[in-house]
């Protein structure tokens, strides 16, 4: 039956402590994160003034083009036959 006792003493003294820990920790990585924002906007190297703005278009092509070879003639067998002169009927 006593094996489970509720504890009723109180614990802000604790909570207080670890809050100042999470607001610490919180605030120096927010100022790290701006710190580096910063640092990298100044340490970025755009030069605009210097860009190519040429454009140049290749092309390559072959040196002989192939020619198409001529359609064979029909052939016989696959001729076109009218369904009216078929027999059919």
């Amino acid at each position: 039956m006593f094996s489970n006792l509720i504890e009723s003493s109180s614990h802000a003294q604790e909570f207080k402590r670890r809050g100042s820990f999470l607001l610490f920790t919180t605030i120096t990585y927010a100022l790290l994160l701006l710190v580096t924002g910063v640092v990298s906007i100044y340490a970025y190297d755009a030069r605009l003034g210097q860009q190519n703005l040429d454009l140049e278009i290749t092309l390559l092509t072959p040196e002989t083009l192939p020619s198409e070879p001529a359609p064979a003639p029909p052939s016989p067998e696959h001729r076109d036959v009218d369904p009216d002169q078929r027999g059919l009927g």
